[in-house]
C-alpha cells in the first residue's frame, strides 16, 4: 500500500536519528559521490530527476513529518478496509499487523532498530490512525552472519523492511536499486 510506505517514510525523524549518532542527516537515495554522468562530473543528487523524486518528501525536514505520517497511515487503513484486505478490530482487541525489519548484526537492533521501529509504531499506533482498532507491531530481527541478510532476505524478497549497505560502483548508482 503506497500510503503505508509513505507513512513509514514520513514517520522517521532522520535529523534526531542522525544527531543521536553524531552524523549528518540525509533523505537522499545516494551520497553525492555517486555519479549519473561521470564524464561530466554530474552527481545523481544534482539532477532534476533527483529533485523531482524528493520534492514531495518534506526536504526541509529530511523527509520527516509526523502529522503527514499519521494521515498516510490512516489513508492506508481506510483503503485496506475498503478493499477487504484488513478487518478492523476493537479498542480492547485491535487487529494486529506485524512486520519484520531484518538487520545485518544483532547490535543493529539496539543501535538503530529500536529507534526506527519506535518512530514507525508511534505514528501508526496513534489514535488518529484507526481509533485504536489496528495495532502495528514491528519485530527487529538479525541474521547470524551479516551476509545472510542479503542471501536469505534482501536479494530473494523475503523481508518487510531490511537494512543492508551499498558501496562501490559510484558510476552506476541506479543499478544498485535492482
Amino acid at each position: 500500500n503506497d500510503n503505508f510506505l509513505d507513512g513509514i517514510n514520513a514517520a522517521i525523524d532522520r535529523k534526531t536519528f542522525a544527531e543521536n549518532r553524531g552524523v549528518i542527516p540525509s533523505n537522499n537515495y545516494f551520497s553525492s559521490n555517486y555519479m549519473i554522468d561521470p564524464e561530466n562530473g554530474i552527481s545523481y543528487n544534482t539532477t532534476d530527476a533527483h529533485d523531482a523524486a524528493m520534492e514531495d518528501y518534506y526536504p526541509d525536514t529530511f523527509g520527516y513529518n509526523e502529522t503527514a505520517a499519521k494521515i498516510y497511515f490512516r489513508r492506508a487503513v481506510e483503503e485496506l478496509v475498503e478493499n477487504g484486505q484488513l478487518e478492523l478490530g476493537t479498542e480492547s482487541n485491535p487487529t494486529q499487523i506485524s512486520i519484520e525489519i531484518w538487520w545485518m548484526y544483532e547490535s543493529d537492533i539496539t543501535d538503530y532498530g529500536d529507534e526506527i521501529s519506535g518512530y514507525i509504531e508511534g505514528a501508526f499506533n496513534d489514535e488518529f490512525v484507526a481509533d485504536g482498532r489496528v495495532k502495528l507491531d514491528i519485530s527487529n530481527q538479525a541474521v547470524t552472519n551479516w551476509d545472510l541478510v542479503y542471501y536469505d532476505h534482501l536479494m530473494v524478497g523475503q523481508f518487510d523492511l531490511g537494512f543492508g549497505s551499498i558501496s562501490g560502483n559510484a558510476y552506476d548508482p541506479i543499478n544498485f536499486l535492482e
